[in-house]
């Protein structure tokens, strides 16, 4: 991660297998004079919303093609990105008529970046 964002103040952690919508998740974003890796919850909800309420209501998935347009992302897409590190991700596709788990990562293991609002 230092190669690319330079040093970010960070201990390595222990990867969770899995992180759901609304849980603590490390980020970087842009700070004056380069990059910052924080903590933030996953998810995005309106500013007014109680931590519950959030919880309930949160919307984590968006697609690309739509971010500058939508009313829910346009203020985030603009002002607030980041890159999430991740050892990897689930899918669930459906084969046979059945819904299996597939884990997605690099073979490499080092961090997948995902583009977060």
């Amino acid at each position: 991660m230092s190669e690319l964002f330079g040093p970010l103040g960070w201990e390595p952690e222990h990867s969770r297998d899995e992180v759901r919508p609304t849980d603590q998740l490390r980020f970087v974003r842009r700070a004056v004079g380069g990059f910052e890796a924080t903590y933030g919850r996953w998810g995005l909800v309106p500013a007014r919303m109680s931590l519950e309420e959030a919880k309930r209501y949160a919307t984590f998935n968006a697609r690309v093609e739509s971010l500058k347009d939508k009313p829910m992302f346009r203020a985030a897409f603009q002002t607030q990105r980041c890159v999430i590190p991740l050892a990897g991700f689930w899918e669930w596709p459906v084969r046979a008529g059945v819904k299996s788990r597939v884990r997605i990562a690099r073979k490499d293991d080092k961090p997948l970046l995902v583009a977060g609002l």
